[in-house]
């Protein structure tokens, strides 16, 4: 799929507030300065309002947030950083899997690259009405102990990881897993 827009936010700033759009060139042109006329004005050569574009914002082009942007990128950019990222995320899902697996509790951890989500089902996730019949109920109580030892998730919501996460982070995942799993499913 190739969009015909693409916006960031978030993560484009490394967790500054900061977002940027890109896209096909003659969308990305209507507002482009071209041939000498204002960066408030596009399409037509004269410059009425219709024709103006108002971009601004209380960080529009701040140096602080475009310079923790452009390091984030840079970083994200080399391949070893990557690599190793995908493989920290890789290792903690096949670690829960079989902690969880030892508990005879059914579950999936389904994603791709560093994001992921944990699915307690033992059938194959195809559609929203699959994972409609996974078991919330359980996987609630299990994020919500999570969260009293000491690892925050949101309540049934994905895993993100990130190149800030050591192996110890990820041990430590891993136990209150297994403490969770202890209380809410022994």
């Amino acid at each position: 799929m190739k969009p015909d827009l693409t916006a960031l936010g978030k993560v484009l700033g490394g967790g500054f507030p900061v977002g940027a759009v890109g896209g096909k060139e003659e969308i990305m042109m209507v507002s482009a300065p071209a041939q000498g006329r204002d960066i408030l004005t596009a399409g037509k050569s004269e410059n009425s309002k219709q024709d103006a574009l108002f971009h601004s914002g209380t960080y529009n082009g701040h140096p602080t947030i475009l310079a923790a942007g452009l390091a984030a990128i840079k970083l994200l950019e080399k391949e070893e950083t990557m690599k190793d990222l995908f493989h920290q995320t890789e290792n903690l899902r096949e670690e829960l899997e079989k902690l969880y697996e030892s508990f005879d509790v059914p579950m999936k951890t389904l994603g791709m690259g560093s994001i992921f989500n944990i699915v307690l089902t033992r059938q194959p996730i195809k559609n929203y009405r699959d994972m409609q019949k996974s078991d919330g109920s359980l996987r609630k109580k299990i994020d919500y102990e999570l969260l009293n030892q000491g690892i925050y998730i949101k309540p049934m919501n994905r895993y993100s990881m990130s190149i800030m996460h050591s192996d110890e982070d990820l041990e430590k995942t891993v136990a209150a897993h297994r403490e969770a799993l202890k209380k809410t499913v022994s």
